[in-house]
């Protein structure tokens, strides 16, 4: 069983997502989406952006097929969320042959 969910998600499409966006001391950025891999819409399993030189925040997954809903989510030191405001992004995975795509996340606003 296990080597067959291997196997699926080997075949997978690898997604990697940036954002370009100074934060404050103690706060970090997560991908909250309508899939597994981005949290199931719930921010406190959604995964972590990782940081690097020039305030650039990255998470890369191999991700199912599919067309899935989804937003960047300011994590507060205090352990709140914040999310950006308008609707939600959509994350398009083709299905057949996997591929490497790349998800800039811009624009992004709070009230």
């Amino acid at each position: 069983m296990i080597q067959l969910e291997e196997q699926e998600v080997a075949s997978r499409t690898k997604v990697k997502f940036f954002l370009k966006q100074q934060v404050g001391l103690g706060e970090s950025w997560k991908v909250v989406g309508r899939c597994p891999e981005l949290g199931s819409m719930l921010p406190e399993v959604a995964p972590y952006m990782k940081w690097s030189n020039g305030d650039v925040w990255t998470y890369e997954a191999k991700i199912r097929p599919g067309n899935f809903e989804f937003k960047a989510v300011l994590r507060k030191p205090d352990g709140q969320y914040l999310w950006e405001d308008g609707k939600e992004r959509i994350l398009e995975v083709p299905f057949g042959e996997p591929a490497d795509k790349e998800v800039q996340i811009t624009d992004i606003k709070f009230m």
